[in-house]
């Protein structure tokens, strides 16, 4: 069998933004605004600029990835993509500086080439 370690509720504080960064959950990134006219940002240059000039509200990762999203973002550009909906987890090691999270997620989660992902979306659906 299986033992939970850490209460459920102590875990959604994890996934939860806060009043100054909606898009940051304790150690995640979030895409929950996505679908809702948010603009997607570059998590990374966005926090090159002074903290006080920072604006992460109505904001998101990316407007095509599932807004249950979440994103485990390391310096230069390594990402852990987490899809509750989708039941898939995506990594990625790289050190491009021309990376951007919104156009690889697109490339991986566009339905017209990748059939076999909108089944799975089809059926997370229902």
């Amino acid at each position: 069998g299986h033992r939970q370690i850490v209460p459920a509720d102590a875990l959604s504080d994890l996934f939860r933004g806060s009043h100054a960064n909606p898009i940051f959950g304790m150690g995640f990134w979030l895409n929950g605004t996505a679908g809702e006219d948010a603009k997607e940002v570059d998590v990374e240059k966005m926090l090159d600029i002074p903290w006080r000039r920072e604006d992460w509200h109505n904001v998101c990762l990316c407007q095509n990835a599932p807004s249950d999203m979440i994103a485990a973002i390391g310096s230069e550009y390594q990402r852990m993509f987490i899809f509750p909906s989708l039941n898939m987890i995506i990594v990625r090691q790289g050190r491009e500086r021309s990376f951007s999270d919104a156009k690889f997620l697109r490339l991986i989660l566009d339905d017209e080439d990748r059939p076999r992902l909108k089944l799975a979306r089809m059926a997370n659906d229902k």
